[in-house]
C-alpha cells in the first residue's frame, strides 16, 4: 500500500481585510511502485480558508489500486478588530419650551467579516438630550467577538430667556395713620417661568422707595412713585426683566388748615407757618410778630394784626367756618388701684401705672395703655407701643444742649388721650419721622388744659386737639424748633423765636435753590486719625439760615444718617469754620456731607467726601444675614463691661443689654421678633469708643 503524508495542523490569522486566510501546503505519497495523491475533501492548497477549522482529506492510490488516506486541519483565527465610526461632537440649542433638544445621528461599523453596533452608555439617536454635555458610547462586535468602541458628546445650550410677567402699574393709598403702604401678600410679585428652571427672581426698588429682595410681601412703600424692576435668571444665566410702578398717595391730609383755633392765635418772631390759619369765634383774633412768614398760605379771622416786616399777605377778615371738625376722644382712663414705678434700667414694661418715671438715659418700651403721670428724664428714650393710650399728664424733660436729646417714639399710629397737660422741654424729639399720632387733651370737665412745648431745638410730630385750653410753644433765641401736625385748639400761642410749623402729611422736603452766597460752601474735607474721622467744613450763614447738620452713610449709594445738629442762627452773614470728630467711624467706606437748613424749611447740601478706615471695628456678628438669632464675638472685650444696643437704621433702639463681664464665648442675641430689614449693632465698652456693625434680618 502507498504511504501518504499530510502537513501538520495549521493555525493562521485571517488576511488583512479578508474574512479568511490563504493557505498553501504539500501532501506527498510513496509506494514500492508508484502512487498518486488526490484531493478528497476540505480545501486544496492555495485556497482561502474560512474562519474556523477546516479538515482537509487527501488519498494516495498506487498502480495496483491500493489506497491510503491522510487528513489535517487548517484553523483560521479572526483577530482583526471592527472599525466603528461615531459622529463628530454636536452643539445644539434647546428646543423651544423644552429643557433639552432632540438629536438624531448614525453610528456605523465595518469589519473584515461582519459586525453589529450596540449602544453602551449616554443616550441613543432620537432621544431628548438634557442641557449640558452628554457623552455617548457605542460598541461594534464582530462574529469572533472582537470589539471596538467610539464616543462623542452632544452639548445642549439653553439660550431661551425666562418668561417674566410684572403686575400692571397701579396706585395705593397710605395705610391709616402712616406715610407708607405695606404690601399685602404677593399682590405686586412678578411671575416667571422658564423652559428649564428659574433659579432667581429678585426685585430692585427705585424712586420714592429703594431696596432689593425676592418678595415684596410686607415691604413698606413710601409716598410717591416707586418703580419695581423684577429680574428673572435661569440656570444657564439667561436674564429677563420687567418693571411696573406703584404710586402711593397720601389721602389722609386734613383741610388746608394747619391751625384751627376757637378764640385766638398768637405768633412770636421768626415763625414759619406752612399751612392755613383759621379762628372761628365771631371776635376771634390772629396776630403775627415781625419776620413771621405765612405766604403763600392765608389767615382767616375777624381780627388780624401783624407787625412789619412780617409776610402775611393773604388776610381774610371774617370768622373761619370751613375748617376741619374731626372727632374728639376724651380721656377715659382711671388710675384706681395702680401703683407707682421708677424705671432705672433699660426695660420693656408691660403694665399700667399711676406715677411712672423713666430715669435719665434709660431706654424703655411701654406696652401699657393707662397711666397717671409719666415723667421722662433727660436723655431717656421711650417707645409707646399701644394704639390707644390714656394718661393724666406727660412731662418730657429736656436733653442736654449739644450732648443729647430726650426721645419719644411710637411704633403704631396712636391716639393719646390726656386728662390734664403735656409738657415738652428743650432738646426733645417726639415722634419725629414716626407714624400719625394725635394728642387729645381734655376730659370733658370744662377746665382748661395745656400742651406746652419749650422750643429751642425741640421737634414734635403730632396732631393736637384741645377743645378747652392752650397750645403754647416757647421758641428759643437761636436754635430752631419744628412743630409738625395740625392743631385744633381753643388758643395757640408761640413765644420766642425760630419756630417752624409744618403740615402733618407725608410729603418729603424738596430742596429749594438758594443764592450762592447762602449755600454751604464746598470746602469740606475728611481724613482719618487714630480712633476717629475728622471732618472740616465752612458754612456761610445768610440771613435766613437756621442750622447745619453733619450727615453720614457707609456706602456709595445708600441714604445718609444724621450725626449731629448745630445751630448758628445768631451768626449772620459770616463764614464759619467747623471741625467735627466722628468717633463712631465704621470699618470701610465712610461718606460725609453737610446739610444746611433754612428757617423756612429749605435745605442745601455740600459736596460729599469719603474716607476709608482699614481697621476700626473689632467685634464680629454672625450669621449675617440672620433669621431668628445671631452671635456676637466679643473676644477683644474680654473682661470688660459691654453695653450692646440694637437699633433700626433711623437710630431707634429696639433692644439693649448690658454684659457685666464679656468672655471669649460668643454672645447670643434673639432677633426672632424683628421684621425683615437692616439694623445697627452698637458696642460700647469700658475705656473704648462706640463700635458699630450692620446686620441684615431676613424672614
Amino acid at each position: 500500500m502507498p504511504v501518504i503524508t499530510c502537513p501538520t495542523p495549521l493555525s493562521i490569522n485571517t488576511d488583512l481585510g479578508v474574512c479568511g486566510a490563504k493557505a498553501t501546503f504539500v501532501v506527498t505519497a510513496t509506494d514500492n511502485c508508484s502512487a498518486t495523491v488526490a484531493f478528497t475533501s476540505g480545501l486544496q492548497s492555495g485556497s482561502v480558508f474560512p474562519v474556523g477549522s477546516t479538515t482537509n482529506v487527501f488519498t494516495a492510490t498506487d498502480a495496483s489500486g491500493n489506497t491510503a488516506k491522510c487528513s489535517f486541519t487548517v484553523k483560521v483565527t479572526d483577530n482583526e478588530l471592527p472599525v466603528i465610526t461615531c459622529p463628530t461632537p454636536l452643539s445644539i440649542n434647546t428646543n423651544l419650551g423644552v429643557c433639552g433638544a432632540k438629536a438624531t445621528f448614525d453610528v456605523t461599523a465595518t469589519d473584515n467579516c461582519s459586525a453589529t453596533v450596540a449602544f453602551t452608555s449616554g443616550l441613543q439617536s432620537g432621544s431628548v438630550f438634557p442641557v449640558g454635555s452628554t457623552r455617548n458610547v457605542f460598541t461594534a462586535t464582530d462574529a469572533s467577538g472582537n470589539t471596538a468602541t467610539c464616543s462623542f458628546t452632544i452639548k445642549v445650550i439653553d439660550n431661551e430667556l425666562p418668561v417674566i410677567t410684572c403686575p400692571l402699574s397701579t396706585s395705593r393709598n397710605t395705610n391709616a395713620g402712616l406715610c407708607t403702604y405695606t404690601v399685602v401678600g404677593t399682590e405686586f410679585n412678578a411671575l416667571a417661568t422658564d423652559n428649564c428652571r428659574v433659579t432667581a427672581l429678585t426685585f430692585t426698588l427705585s424712586g420714592a422707595t429703594t431696596g432689593t429682595g425676592n418678595s415684596l410681601t410686607d415691604v413698606k412703600l413710601y409716598k410717591g412713585t416707586t418703580t419695581v424692576t423684577w429680574t428673572a435668571v435661569d440656570a444657564a444665566g439667561n436674564v429677563s426683566t420687567c418693571s411696573s410702578t406703584i404710586n402711593v398717595n397720601d389721602d389722609q391730609n386734613p383741610t388746608g388748615y394747619i391751625i384751627y383755633a376757637t378764640k385766638e392765635v398768637k405768633f412770636g418772631e421768626y415763625n414759619y407757618i406752612n399751612g392755613n390759619i383759621g379762628v372761628t369765634a365771631a371776635d376771634g383774633k390772629a396776630s403775627f410778630k415781625k419776620y413771621d412768614v405765612l405766604n403763600p398760605y392765608f389767615v382767616k379771622a375777624k381780627n388780624i394784626e401783624f407787625d412789619l416786616p412780617s409776610s402775611v399777605a393773604n388776610r381774610i377778615y371774617s370768622p373761619a367756618t370751613d375748617g376741619p371738625n374731626p372727632q374728639f376722644f376724651a380721656y377715659s382712663g382711671s388710675t384706681l388701684g395702680l401703683s407707682n414705678y421708677n424705671v432705672s434700667s433699660n426695660t420693656v414694661l408691660a403694665g399700667n401705672y399711676k406715677d411712672l418715671t423713666i430715669k435719665k438715659g434709660v431706654v424703655a418700651t411701654l406696652q401699657g395703655n393707662n397711666f397717671g403721670k409719666i415723667s421722662i428724664e433727660e436723655g431717656a428714650q421711650v417707645t409707646f407701643s399701644s394704639a390707644v393710650i390714656n394718661v393724666e399728664e406727660i412731662d418730657i424733660q429736656g436733653g442736654k444742649k449739644s450732648v443729647n436729646t430726650t426721645n419719644v417714639y411710637f411704633t403704631n399710629p396712636s391716639s393719646v388721650k390726656v386728662k390734664g397737660k403735656v409738657k415738652i422741654d428743650a432738646d426733645c424729639r417726639v415722634n419725629v419721622n414716626g407714624p400719625k399720632v394725635t394728642f387729645y387733651v381734655g376730659d370733658n370737665t370744662g377746665d382748661e388744659e395745656k400742651f406746652t412745648v419749650k422750643g429751642d431745638n425741640s421737634q414734635v410730630t403730632a396732631n393736637v386737639m384741645i377743645p378747652n385750653g392752650k397750645l403754647k410753644v416757647n421758641g428759643g433765641e437761636s436754635r430752631m424748633s419744628i412743630m409738625t401736625g395740625w392743631y385744633i385748639v381753643e388758643k395757640l400761642e408761640s413765644t420766642g423765636k425760630y419756630i417752624t410749623w409744618n403740615t402733618y402729611d407725608c410729603s418729603m422736603p424738596t430742596p429749594t435753590h438758594r443764592p450762592e452766597k447762602e449755600k454751604v460752601t464746598s470746602e469740606i474735607t475728611a481724613h482719618v486719625e487714630p480712633e476717629r474721622n475728622v471732618i472740616t467744613f465752612v458754612t456761610n450763614q445768610g440771613t435766613n439760615t437756621g442750622f447745619w447738620t453733619v450727615e453720614k452713610r457707609n456706602d456709595g449709594t445708600g441714604s445718609f444718617d444724621k450725626l449731629v445738629i448745630r445751630n448758628n442762627a445768631q451768626l449772620k452773614n459770616a463764614l464759619q469754620y467747623h471741625t467735627f470728630y466722628d468717633k463712631d467711624a465704621s470699618e470701610g467706606e465712610n461718606f460725609y456731607r453737610i446739610k444746611l437748613t433754612y428757617l423756612n424749611g429749605d435745605v442745601a447740601y455740600s459736596a460729599i467726601k469719603g474716607v476709608t478706615n482699614k481697621k476700626l471695628n473689632d467685634f464680629i456678628v454672625y450669621p449675617n444675614p440672620a433669621i431668628d438669632e445671631a452671635w456676637i464675638d466679643l473676644k477683644s472685650f474680654e473682661g470688660r463691661q459691654v453695653t450692646l444696643v440694637l437699633s433700626d437704621m433711623a437710630g431707634k433702639p429696639v433692644q439693649q443689654q448690658v454684659i457685666q463681664t464679656a468672655t471669649s464665648a460668643p454672645y447670643l442675641i434673639d432677633i426672632a421678633h424683628l421684621p425683615t430689614g437692616l439694623y445697627l449693632i452698637k458696642i460700647q465698652a469700658q475705656g473704648r469708643r462706640v463700635l458699630m456693625r450692620k446686620i441684615q434680618v431676613t424672614k
